[in-house]
């Protein structure tokens, strides 16, 4: 029999063998694995901090890269951390006089690289993506932290063909008690627009929550707080576009003036 334990793109095969004298023989070696994402990661990328707490800067990183985390001692006695991308299963460390790499961590998964080579844990509120009306989560590079009475919402609309995602805190008072059984129970219709409107308590679950790819539990949101604008830009023109034409919200233009015309406003 064998034994397979991988890590990502490296595998270690174990195998074990029998003879006849009731003996084994472990033979062991290294088998290369080619692993492919098409799927672009978001990374946290910062150089130099005193801790991975202090970096809300993201990237999206080239197809196939992954997220790493670096810590590094110098001289004088100072510990910094640096976040990014990389192509390589073990990242680089620091080459150079003035000082050296005593951790170096890569990591598959969007944002995963927050708590490479970092310890301890954090008491702090969420931190959540937070972008107005984006195609997809890989295009939201924003990331806030939330106030200690906030978690984070995802709200995701298909109008029309025209789909559109928005991110950010929303007040616990918003959020269902009851967490979301399953992905079917998610997604809601009507009048013709799919649309998902979930909350969650950890660290960028807002990235996958509306497919339950998220570690923590997924709740219902009940409904957004006062300070999220959903409103038609125009209403005139708004409800011109709407009579003259049903197709007018597959615009991207349009649908960002008429955000309550074309159905991405809140659940009620």
């Amino acid at each position: 029999m064998y034994m397979l334990n991988c890590c990502d793109k490296l595998c270690k095969v174990n195998i074990l063998l029998s003879v006849m004298n009731g003996s084994f023989v472990l033979f062991s070696f290294v088998l290369t694995v080619t692993i492919n994402w098409t799927t672009a990661l978001l990374c946290y990328s910062c150089t130099d901090l005193k801790s991975n707490e202090e970096c809300f800067n993201v990237t999206t990183c080239p197809d196939g890269e992954l997220c790493y985390g670096r810590e590094d001692g110098f001289g004088s006695g100072e510990v910094k951390h640096t976040t990014g991308c990389t192509k390589e299963l073990k990242p680089i460390k620091r080459q150079d006089s003035t000082g050296f790499t005593f951790c170096a961590k890569s990591c598959q998964g969007d944002l995963c690289n927050l708590r490479s080579c970092q310890l301890g844990n954090t008491t702090r509120p969420p931190r959540c993506l937070s972008c107005v009306f984006v195609n997809s989560p890989q295009d939201c590079q924003n990331i806030v932290e939330c106030k200690a009475n906030e978690v984070c919402y995802t709200e995701k609309y298909t109008t029309f063909q025209n789909t559109k995602y928005r991110f950010g805190c929303v007040s616990k008072m918003d959020c269902d008690e009851h967490p979301v059984a399953s992905t079917t129970t998610i997604i809601g219709r009507r009048s013709g627009t799919d649309k998902c409107s979930v909350c969650c308590k950890n660290d960028h679950c807002n990235i996958n929550a509306c497919s339950q790819q998220t570690k923590g539990p997924v709740f219902h949101l009940k409904s957004l707080s006062a300070g999220v604008p959903c409103t038609d830009t125009d209403t005139v023109l708004c409800s011109a576009l709407g009579r003259l034409n049903t197709d007018a919200c597959k615009e991207s233009s349009v649908f960002k003036l008429c955000l309550k015309s074309c159905e991405a406003c809140g659940n009620s």
